[in-house]
């Protein structure tokens, strides 16, 4: 008898409490009793939201990779048996992406084996140094596969051990089932200070297309996915000379100018819509002004911004508000925007049909440091040196570039570019805040 989502995910819950590993030794024998306790239950297959039902068939893994100073072996048995009590606790990281009637849907298995989801290799020429698109290439055989049915696991962590008393943990994640908020959720889980926690398979029916317009402009959601938008984004796939190589290029934020321009707007900027601006309210107006864009496109976690979302729940539940030239044009003016979710303020114009094909200078931005559980990722007897984001080189329709935020190191942010125009990369290695890519020694 096939077990309900809601049934698999009570006997889940009850089953993974968090647990607390900083006794490795009982962290084996707890993952073992979970997996014992998921014998009985039924597979079951969770239809996938309306963002997914897209997402999952296009959009590449969400992979990151941590480079550490230490031993490899003090951290390899702590890290399978982390990963084995995540993946118990969690069973539909176990699980696959299947199509039924036309609907792709989250198949949870009913037996979990977590022993697909660690991985633990030797590559002597991973290096931190790096270009992402060299690095994507040589990790891309050990990456969870992207696609609908594609087989492999949804999560995946591998200990890479490159050279003698140094390592890196690579952690990729099935863009179809989750985003980098669940991304980040089970990044954190990995750290040696943490607990493990159910992430909820269930997707929650108050996010619905209508729901996003709601928050953050019908007009501009609906640009999103309408015709112009897409037509472009197929002729691009189908034609190559509709695009150009994508290169990637990365920068180190100066904190200290971070901080400099939160002081500038509390002296001079700061109104009652908006008495402070956040960092990515920094960066953001700032990077896309740089390269000179029209719109810029702004990724939003919405949980706690929609009744029922909450950071228990494991998915896709994002959205990307879209800002003109003039509402990026300050850091407080994309703040005073943030503040207005939900009301009128939120919508506005769209790109015309015409701009979006012949004109377009788009800049799509996501912030995975504010994602992130921790500044860094801690594991025994050794030290992070450096976390990236792990990137495949897409094809971009022209006009369009992305931006990442992400945490570097503990005192650093990190930058990083995705454009088919070099002289983007240039403009952005102008801007005072920004310094060429280090990697600490």
């Amino acid at each position: 008898m096939m077990a309900s989502p809601t049934e698999l995910s009570n006997n889940v819950t009850r089953a993974a409490s968090p647990i607390d590993f900083n006794d490795a030794n009982d962290s084996l024998a707890s993952a073992v009793r979970l997996i014992k306790s998921n014998d009985s239950l039924a597979s079951a297959d969770v239809e996938l939201n309306y963002m997914e039902q897209a997402v999952a068939k296009v959009y590449p893994c969400i992979a990151s990779v941590n480079f550490y100073t230490g031993d490899a072996d003090k951290v390899a048995a702590f890290l399978q048996e982390r990963t084995a009590a995540i993946v118990t606790a969690s069973p539909w990281l176990a699980g696959s992406i299947h199509s039924i009637d036309g609907k792709l849907n989250l198949r949870i298995p009913a037996k979990v084996d977590p022993e697909p989801n660690f991985t633990d290799i030797t590559m002597l020429e991973l290096m931190p140094t790096m270009d992402n698109d060299r690095m994507h290439k040589l990790l891309e055989p050990v990456l969870v596969k992207s696609g609908v049915g594609a087989g492999g696991p949804l999560y995946r962590v591998v200990l890479v051990r490159t050279q003698p008393a140094k390592f890196a943990v690579v952690v990729s994640l099935h863009h179809g089932c989750a985003d980098g908020s669940t991304f980040y959720q089970l990044h954190g889980m990995l750290d040696k200070r943490a607990s493990v926690a159910t992430l909820a398979s269930e997707r929650d029916e108050a996010f619905s297309q209508a729901g996003v317009q709601q928050l953050l402009g019908e007009r501009r959601v609906a640009w999103q996915t309408g015709l112009s938008v897409i037509s472009k984004t197929v002729a691009t796939m189908a034609i190559p000379f509709l695009t150009s190589d994508v290169s990637t290029y990365t920068y180190m934020v100066d904190e200290a100018w971070v901080a400099q321009q939160k002081a500038l707007h509390k002296q001079g900027g700061a109104t009652e819509a908006a008495p402070y601006v956040s960092t990515n309210d920094i960066l953001t107006s700032s990077l896309a002004n740089a390269i000179g864009a029209n719109w810029c496109l702004m990724n939003v976690d919405l949980r706690n911004h929609m009744v029922g979302l909450t950071k228990q729940l494991g998915g896709n539940y994002f959205g990307r508000m879209l800002h003109s030239r003039e509402e990026f044009a300050t850091p407080g003016k994309i703040r005073e925007r943030l503040q207005q979710l939900g009301s009128q303020g939120t919508d506005g114009t769209t790109p015309s049909p015409l701009e979006t094909w012949l004109s377009l200078d788009l800049v799509q931005v996501t912030n995975w440091s504010s994602l992130a559980v921790g500044k860094t990722l801690e594991l025994q007897s050794c030290e992070q040196i450096l976390h990236v984001p792990l990137m495949k080189p897409p094809k971009l329709p022209g006009g369009y570039n992305v931006i990442v935020i992400f945490q570097a190191t503990a005192s650093r942010l990190g930058v990083r570019l995705l454009t088919t125009r070099p002289e983007f990369a240039d403009a952005l290695s102008r801007v005072e805040g920004l310094t060429p890519f280090q990697v600490p020694t």
